[in-house]
């Protein structure tokens, strides 16, 4: 595995010699710093929620790309899989999470209140908790479709 030397790593592209698992572990760390790149602790003072969010969601994308390599079970084109096949899951869970998430923290809002809901750090907490049920909902989902595409469906209904 090359950390540094891209040039050489280029040339194993080229010359088509890195295995499945060679790019499923480049993928994992890519998305795991990437993850981590984009992760909330960047202010003076993060508050420990924000700490927490940013760990699982390392941690879920972590076992998240592990999972789907093993839903895989070897058949080719596990990055194209997971770069295709993200996007339209993605989307669409991130649409229903925040659908979910608006009314959530309305109905928490009407009943402390707005100026409460403000001044308290329960939309922080809520907000977390979407986030990394959404996370590991997109890899459970993925999964599924990761295996669809070997043939033979899951016994698992299409849910989304």
């Amino acid at each position: 595995m090359y950390f540094w030397n891209v040039k050489a790593l280029a040339e194993e592209i080229r010359a088509n010699t890195l295995t499945d698992y060679q790019k499923m572990l480049y993928f994992t760390l890519y998305s795991v710093l990437t993850t981590l790149a984009v992760a909330d602790l960047s202010k003076q003072d993060p508050s420990r929620i924000e700490i927490i969010s940013s760990w699982l969601n390392v941690i879920i994308t972590f076992l998240g790309v592990i999972y789907c390599y093993r839903k895989n079970k070897g058949h080719g084109s596990f990055i194209e899989k997971m770069t295709c096949l993200g996007l339209p899951i993605a989307i669409r869970i991130g649409v229903c999470f925040l659908f979910g998430f608006a009314i959530v923290v309305y109905l928490w809002g009407i009943s402390v209140g707005l100026e409460a809901l403000e001044e308290s750090q329960a939309t922080d907490f809520i907000s977390t908790v979407f986030e990394v049920l959404a996370s590991g909902f997109i890899y459970w989902r993925l999964g599924y479709w990761i295996e669809w595409t070997q043939g033979q469906p899951p016994v698992v209904a299409n849910a989304v």
